[in-house]
């Protein structure tokens, strides 16, 4: 198929920006907690933190049941403010005919660092798959999102084998 001069037809087609579109979530923010969740789930599958299955998946529950106590040993404010927020209004599931749900946390989530690991994957979710278009609260959204981004801070910063492999470049 000859395409030669047709490079214009994208060039020239508009469609407004993503960070038009978070509807008052920081664009910075959301591409750095992106990046950093995106990095930390390549550190778990090196870890070896994969489901039993194809195609290669973390294993967020194993690793959040592995984590029950530690994050809260850590001597930061910033840390357990996060994980205090993200298990006392922690984000909720978009259903089916766009409203939001509570959704309980997994049995295997026996402390708050175990739901606040948890919680942080669900804010990713929302955010990944597009359930943050219509945002009704923004301040709790950004809330949410640096919390997360704490609480991945604080797993790589008590889990050294998990800051190692984040920090490997293939």
């Amino acid at each position: 198929m000859d395409m030669t001069g047709h490079d214009e037809v994208l060039d020239s087609f508009e469609m407004k920006s993503p960070q038009q579109l978070l509807a008052g979530l920081d664009y910075q923010l959301v591409a750095e907690f992106f990046a950093v969740f995106s990095r930390v789930e390549h550190a778990l599958k090196m870890s070896g933190y994969l489901q039993e299955r194809e195609p290669a998946t973390v294993d967020w529950h194993r690793f959040a049941s592995e984590m029950v106590g530690q994050l809260s040993s850590v001597r930061s404010i910033k840390l357990k403010t996060s994980i205090v927020f993200l298990t006392d209004f922690p984000p909720k599931k978009q259903l089916r005919n766009f409203e939001w749900q509570d959704s309980p946390f997994p049995e295997i989530c026996s402390d708050r660092d175990s739901k606040a690991i948890i919680a942080s994957t669900r804010v990713r979710n929302n955010l990944f798959h597009g359930g943050k278009y219509n945002i009704t609260d923004p301040a709790r959204d950004t809330e949410l999102i640096v919390s997360a981004l704490n609480v991945l801070r604080g797993c790589l910063y008590v889990r050294e084998d998990i800051k190692t492999n984040y920090e490997l470049v293939l």
